[in-house]
């Protein structure tokens, strides 16, 4: 019963149940038999020691009272929610993002480059449905959205206290997260999961057998929040307006956090022309400027490495790259605006927002194969096959 081993084990076959369709069928007719439900009264077991049960109605776990103050995405948040009230029909009352981004410093208005939907699902229904939020920090901090659509920190998290009540609906962010203690144990009638991860068609249908509706990929699009969106917008008018006729820079963006999944270094070594090729495809890409914009997530390896290529592709003196780290939002809606077009060239992906931040702005995207963008947007752009060796006469 040492937990630490325990848990390894019971990660171990929660993964082996999951990503192998039909085992929980063979399993289960075995001389020791394993199910999905045990392996998750297993960890309510050790779960539920040394943690308070946190009920709906409980006075702890109320939305407590806006600050003095307010903020100033409240206007925002309540007229969205009067202009789109009951647009959707929903057949659940209450439901649990779980594992999601949120900005506590914009309870109100959604300003995270990742998902709206806890916003979006109160501004299509209505007051009547409980919203409720699990953010990805350790302690898995507890939000709850109050009656004028704000999320609100409870001041408490799943690392202290286990949900008493079931919620209808519970829907996990990336299914790595599906594995955890604490998202196993949540009682939900229904769970969905945005995998961030290719599952394939088999693996799907095992995971619904299994209780679990997978919403792929590429299912959806992903637009921008509204204040990015508002955001672009201006910086197409506004360019526009100081010169109708000027023609978008010789210039492409790169918006991505630097780490090895979203292929810059991939992206650069292939721009090299280590051969010394007289007439090579890079050459037609001669004073095009590259803007990596995103900053580095943690791998500072990685990153060095990228910054590394950086400096040898400028060396060549062929196309200019420019690492700009993060930006402001303000300023990567001005550099969508003046690009030629958008790149992401990922050894994987998820269907990617930037695309979609770029279409914004009238600017095309140049992807690979491995981004999974939905069909209903990939002729907007040009979607192509992860070859580095190609990259230079894909691109030119």
């Amino acid at each position: 019963q040492e937990r630490d081993w325990k848990y390894r084990l019971l990660h171990r076959a929660t993964y082996l149940l999951y990503s192998t369709p039909g085992l929980a069928a063979r399993m289960a007719t075995t001389k020791w038999p394993m199910s999905d439900r045990l392996i998750r009264t297993m960890y309510h077991n050790s779960e539920v020691l040394g943690r308070s049960p946190l009920k709906f109605s409980s006075p702890e776990a109320q939305p407590p009272s806006a600050t003095l103050g307010g903020d100033p995405g409240l206007s925002e948040a309540v007229g969205l929610s009067m202009k789109n009230a009951n647009s959707a029909t929903v057949h659940f009352t209450s439901v649990l993002f779980y594992h999601f981004y949120h900005q506590e410093r914009s309870p109100c208005a959604c300003r995270t480059r990742s998902w709206c939907l806890p916003q979006w699902t109160r501004h299509v229904t209505n007051h009547s449905v409980d919203i409720w939020l699990a953010a990805r920090d350790e302690q898995k901090t507890l939000f709850r959205m109050d009656s004028s659509g704000c999320m609100r920190n409870l001041g408490r998290g799943l690392a202290q206290h286990h949900f008493a009540d079931v919620f209808d609906v519970m829907f996990v962010f990336e299914i790595n997260a599906l594995m955890h203690p604490q998202c196993r144990v949540a009682p939900a009638r229904r769970i969905m999961l945005y995998p961030t991860f290719e599952l394939s068609q088999a693996q799907i249908s095992n995971f619904e057998e299994l209780g679990v509706s997978v919403l792929p990929d590429d299912a959806l699009l992903k637009p921008p929040n509204p204040a990015l969106r508002s955001l672009l917008e201006q910086a197409v008018a506004e360019r526009r307006a100081r010169s109708p006729h000027r023609p978008k820079d010789r210039l492409l963006l790169y918006p991505a956090d630097v780490r090895p999944m979203k292929g810059q270094a991939d992206f650069l070594r292939a721009l090299l022309n280590e051969r010394g090729q007289p007439v090579s495809p890079v050459q037609r890409l001669r004073g095009l400027t590259i803007v990596l914009a995103g900053g580095c997530d943690g791998n500072a390896t990685y990153c060095e490495e990228v910054v590394g290529l950086t400096q040898r592709v400028n060396g060549e003196g062929v196309i200019n790259i420019v690492v700009a780290d993060q930006l402001k939002d303000e300023e990567l809606a001005q550099l969508y605006a003046a690009s030629l077009g958008v790149v992401i060239y990922s050894r994987v992906d998820c269907n990617p927002r930037a695309v979609y931040e770029g279409l914004v702005a009238d600017t095309p995207f140049f992807v690979t194969d491995k981004t999974r963008l939905p069909p209903l947007v990939q002729h907007l752009g040009s979607v192509v096959p992860f070859d580095p060796l190609r990259l230079p006469e894909q691109l030119a």
